[in-house]
């Protein structure tokens, strides 16, 4: 069954694909790059997935949180590998240098004929 927030969370998750997408062969990045990169490119689409969110807490860690699993999905994850061994200090969307894992973009996805 799809949710409102589901649909939401579906509709961030292809915004999240074309991010990926853009990334090149080889070179790596952490949620925190995405995230910039979602805040930049679609912005409405980052606060509509923020606000479904109804759980207590911080949203913006729920919703960050959520974005570091969406990297882990079947549909993203065969074209990206975590990078094993490794910590990245990146710096989170409020300024806040954290330890992240990393990831490499190990193949393109295929392009849909339309």
């Amino acid at each position: 069954m799809n949710t409102p927030q589901s649909i939401v969370r579906n509709k961030l998750k292809e915004d999240i694909i074309k991010i990926v997408d853009d990334i090149k062969m080889g070179y790596l990045f952490d949620s925190h790059f995405v995230i910039r990169q979602l805040l930049k490119w679609f912005p409405n689409k980052y606060l509509e997935f923020s606000g479904s969110i109804r759980a207590g807490g911080s949203k913006i860690a729920i919703t960050n949180g959520q974005i570091a699993i969406i990297l882990k999905s079947k549909q993203i994850k065969e074209f990206i590998e975590k990078v094993e061994g490794e910590t990245f200090y990146s710096e989170s969307i409020n300024g806040k240098p954290l330890n992240n894992a990393g990831w490499r973009k190990i193949k393109p996805r295929p392009k849909t004929r339309g």
